[in-house]
């Protein structure tokens, strides 16, 4: 199975947006930091606060790009949080989900772990 072809990684400071060209080869588009105060990337935000803003940052990347389907990681602490603040229309082009971080992960294996197949 291809992995898809806009993978959003989040930690809980961070969101990256990796998109693949032709095919496997995933390259960076945009990193977001998320914090209280603009400019302070050491502020840890609550977790509810900073689920909140990263669902609109992954919403704001998933309108610009308008992938056709995307997968999503970020750890288990906030990641159904995350995805709770999407709309439904974000969450059916979804095909796969981690609950992991995975923010230091080079993007030649995130795409080895989103090309599981689905179950």
């Amino acid at each position: 199975m291809n992995p898809p072809p806009f993978i959003l990684v989040a930690d809980r400071r961070t969101l990256k947006a990796f998109s693949s060209e032709g095919g496997q080869r995933l390259r960076l588009i945009n990193a977001i930091a998320i914090t209280d105060t603009p400019g302070d990337q050491d502020t840890r935000l609550s977790r509810d606060s900073f689920a909140r803003q990263a669902a609109g940052h992954v919403a704001r990347l998933l309108q610009a790009h308008q992938p056709e389907r995307w997968a999503f990681a970020a750890p288990p602490e906030v990641n159904g949080a995350i995805l709770d603040g999407l709309s439904p229309k974000w969450l059916t082009t979804l095909q796969d989900n981690l609950p992991r971080d995975l923010h230091r992960e080079a993007p030649g294996s995130l795409t080895k772990l989103f090309q599981r197949p689905l179950n």
